[in-house]
């Protein structure tokens, strides 16, 4: 067995087990999308980027669940 056909081995078989232990530690999908889409369209129509505002208050008192 050549030694580039020993890394590809190693390789083949590191991956998945690198791809497993992080199946379960990452949230694939979560409820912040909407909320950065509506902040962003308040940010642009408003103008205020240093303090954007969510809902009439600011983004950084609204409790994120």
């Amino acid at each position: 067995m050549t030694r580039f056909a020993r890394h590809l081995l190693w390789i083949a078989a590191a991956a998945p087990v690198m791809a497993g232990v992080e199946l379960g530690r990452r949230i694939f999908a979560n409820n912040d999308d909407a909320r950065f889409a509506v902040l962003a369209r308040g940010v642009l129509s408003q103008g205020v980027r240093f303090f954007p505002e969510l809902d009439g208050a600011p983004y950084s008192l609204v409790r994120k669940e």
